[in-house]
Order: structure tokens, then C-alpha cells, then sequence
């Protein structure tokens, strides 16, 4: 018969665990960027223009800075969020715009109608 695993019977205690490494969920995350716009750009991105050019970057805010890829928020000078982009420290435009605020506010807001309408739907059947 073996001796149970859970002592070590030269010292009389329980062996020591191995801490597991720790899960992505645990480790600091990667503050978003934010990329400010020079004051009187911000029209051109309202108008349709998805492409960033770094000449019409003010600055960027965030530690630390974002990297080629990363999901930067746009804002126009007053630092208001206009949008959400990717990232390019290597190309002349240095965000392409994904979606505008507006749109992304309008998407919201259509979601929220759909859940409400989804619920009040399930409730009827519900009593029916």
C-alpha cells in the first residue's frame, strides 16, 4: 500500500503547491488611447472621412502609448469622444476610424429598442 500523497513523510507536512501562473483576467490591462484631434479636424471625420492623418493628431493620451493595432478612441480637441479607430504608428494615417459616436450611440439605442420590444413580446406569450 502507498503512503498517501498529500504528506511528505520526511517532514511531516503536506507538500507545497505549485501557485498557478496568473490568468489574463488578473494581470493589468492595456489602458485604451486616446488620440486628440487638432481643433477644426474633427469636421472631416463627421463628413465621412475615415482615414486619420497625423498631421491632424493634436496628441496622443495613454500609457502605455498604443501600439500598431491597438483600438484607440478619437476625440476632437475639447478631448469629446467622436469615434473608435485602429491604430497605425507606421503608416502617414495614423487611425482608421471604425465607428463614429453618433453611430455608435444610434446602434445603442436600436439595441436597446430591440430588447425592450423582445421582452414585452415574451411577457404576452407569457400570459397568453
Amino acid at each position: 500500500m502507498e503512503p498517501p500523497q498529500s504528506l511528505n513523510l520526511s517532514s511531516g507536512k503536506p507538500p507545497r503547491r505549485k501557485v498557478p501562473p496568473p490568468s489574463d483576467l488578473t494581470r493589468p490591462q492595456r489602458c485604451v488611447a486616446r488620440v486628440v484631434l487638432k481643433k477644426g479636424k474633427t469636421q472631416l471625420f463627421k463628413d465621412g472621412s475615415p482615414m486619420v492623418h497625423s498631421g491632424a493628431v493634436d496628441r496622443i493620451i495613454g500609457r502605455p502609448p498604443p501600439r500598431t493595432g491597438d483600438v484607440v478612441l478619437v476625440a476632437d480637441g475639447a478631448e469629446k469622444p467622436i469615434g473608435w479607430g485602429m491604430y497605425n504608428s507606421v503608416s502617414m494615417f495614423c487611425v482608421r476610424l471604425m465607428q463614429l459616436d453618433e453611430e455608435a450611440t444610434r446602434y445603442y439605442l436600436y439595441m436597446q429598442f430591440e430588447i425592450i420590444t423582445f421582452a414585452v413580446m415574451l411577457e404576452l406569450l407569457i400570459f397568453l
